[in-house]
């Protein structure tokens, strides 16, 4: 029992990391709607989903999409 299994340590440590980024992405997005501002393109739960299943390559769209300075200021009123 000296082996140490180094593919299912890195898969657990992924999805922990997947799944905190998951919940502050459904968190930000739930306070976005709370605020009276839109979410665009999905629900708060499909873009928790998506980050959830893809890691960066959603949370990167997502900030982009609603916390950057691309962000337009107008967008929810």
């Amino acid at each position: 029992m000296d082996h140490f299994n180094t593919g299912a340590f890195f898969f657990g440590l992924t999805f922990l990391m997947h799944f905190f980024f998951a919940m502050g992405v459904f968190s930000a997005a739930r306070g976005l709607r709370r605020r009276g501002e839109k979410v665009m393109f999905a629900p708060p739960i499909v873009w928790a989903l998506l980050t959830l299943l893809r890691g960066m390559l959603a949370l990167l769209p997502y900030w982009l999409i609603h916390h950057s300075s691309l962000r337009t200021t107008t967008q929810g009123q």
